[in-house]
């Protein structure tokens, strides 16, 4: 690029690190930028300004200037990222930190088959291990520093464009300029704790977005699994009405969906077809979608019409909901806030 400052580039009438800053900064609880010299330089954003420690230089130093910082706040892990990859995504951290659930003490993001060693997410327990390796070993790569330390590899999918694009070259610049207006994921899924269907999440989203004049349909599934399961139910958001989704099988105390109750609710998502509400609600992604049955159809005719849906998912189901998107989707945390962003980005383009 010349030689310029890449971070300071103007996209879409904003520098890099502005877009980087917009995405990542409600994914954080705090931010730095570290850089390798000319540390006034970067005052007017605002921000914590770290140095790379003395004899030290490369990607590998300002990791290391990054978790030092970190640990300092006691914080147990920490983010990285370049200023020249303005598309990340929104769900950057949760992904990766849920690719870590079953261990590990470092995650990469990866796309198009390629591993961008520059983002990551990492323990601030290997803290030790970096210092040794920047400091005593002269070590300058992520790539080795991330096979040393076990990283994790968490995949993203690089189409209709490359979340994690760099920008290296004007054309690269120039093609940042075409998709940055491109539309998101019209796919939300809250992941939840096994069990929690998250109705009343979804229901106060669904009440603060009508307030303001969104139209909002869909199915919420209400009754407690662990109970009586006969209770559960479809609540049509529309009508009001309720299809009672499960019936009563001959062994006692046992239920079984009901085919003419999942027909209808079937219908109430075709009408959202036709009607094009702003959102379409369903907290219902179960056994059945993941096997392809229930309201799977409906679901990806939505999607695939770019009608934006929010449903939830349960963490032992999250695998199948990525593959059942083919990862075009945005993971959210149970978190009213979280939830009302996400909406907002999407329906405020249908304004």
């Amino acid at each position: 690029m010349g030689g310029c400052d890449k971070a300071r580039l103007k996209l879409a009438g904003q520098s890099l690190i502005a877009h980087i800053l917009r995405r990542i900064t409600p994914q954080s609880l705090a931010v730095a930028v570290s850089v390798r010299q000319n540390l006034g330089d970067w005052n007017d954003f605002g921000l914590t300004i770290l140095a790379d420690p003395p004899d030290s230089e490369g990607p590998l130093a300002g990791l290391l200037a990054g978790m030092e910082w970190a640990a300092q706040r006691g914080l147990d892990w920490v983010l990285s990222l370049p200023t020249d990859c303005p598309l990340v995504p929104s769900d950057l951290v949760m992904r990766l930190g849920l690719s870590l659930a079953k261990g590990g003490r470092a995650a990469l993001a990866a796309s198009g088959g390629r591993h961008h060693f520059l983002t990551g997410l990492w323990s601030t327990a290997l803290l030790p291990d970096l210092r040794h390796v920047v400091l005593v070993e002269k070590l300058r790569t992520v790539r080795e520093w991330a096979g040393r330390c076990g990283a994790l590899v968490c995949p993203w999918p690089d189409q209709p464009y490359d979340p994690f694009l760099n920008i290296n070259r004007p054309d690269d610049l120039a093609l940042a300029q075409k998709v940055i207006g491109q539309s998101l994921p019209w796919a939300g899924a809250v992941v939840l704790p096994d069990k929690d269907n998250g109705q009343p999440l979804l229901a106060t989203l669904r009440s603060h977005l009508s307030q303001q004049g969104f139209r909002i349909s869909g199915l919420l599934q209400e009754g407690d699994r662990s109970q009586d399961r006969s209770g559960i139910c479809l609540r049509d958001l529309e009508s009001g009405k309720s299809l009672g989704i499960m019936q009563p099988i001959t062994v006692e105390g046992c239920c079984t969906v009901d085919p003419q109750a999942m027909a209808d609710a079937s219908m109430v998502l075709r009408r959202c077809l036709q009607d094009r509400p702003d959102l379409v609600l369903i907290n219902k992604f179960g056994r059945l979608e993941l096997d392809g049955q229930g309201l799977a159809d409906e679901m990806m005719a939505l999607l695939a019409d770019e009608i934006p849906l929010l449903t939830t998912v349960s963490q032992n189901k999250l695998e199948h909901w990525l593959d059942f998107t083919g990862g075009m989707t945005c993971l959210l945390p149970g978190d009213a806030t979280a939830l009302r962003r996400w909406a907002g980005e999407r329906l405020g383009s249908r304004r």
